[in-house]
């Protein structure tokens, strides 16, 4: 910015400030939407996958009765499922940006029971 002043006896004033721009890829979810199978009474994780935006992210999850839990602040679902079945619910990620930038997915899990590739190794 630049002005200059009208009175004659005063120097014309001068403003700087500076900015700093930070610029980042929209923020997308690549990890798949079917989340690898789980076993039933097996410890879970499943970490979430993502490129673009600006950190630090933030996760965000809503289904009733999915099975295990999400680390808000680094997108791990974790637990040990209790319940055979296929679950679905809905996936949200968001950026650190001042004009934030995210996006959703819906997701499922299936977990499995005691059987078949849930079975213990010999």
């Amino acid at each position: 910015m630049h002005r200059n002043s009208s009175h004659t006896n005063k120097p014309p004033q001068t403003a700087r400030t500076s900015y700093t721009v930070q610029i980042a890829d929209p923020l997308v979810i690549t990890s798949p939407a079917t989340f690898p199978a789980a076993c039933v009474n097996k410890p879970y994780s499943f970490q979430v996958k993502t490129s673009g935006g600006l950190p630090p992210l933030f996760f965000g999850f809503s289904s009733p009765g999915w099975p295990v839990n999400i680390d808000t602040s680094t997108g791990l679902f974790s637990g040990t499922p209790t319940g055979i079945g296929t679950f679905q619910g809905m996936l949200g990620v968001g950026d650190s940006a001042q004009t934030s930038s995210g996006q959703s997915q819906n997701v499922t899990l299936t977990v499995r029971g005691p059987g078949g590739p849930c079975r213990p190794r010999a």
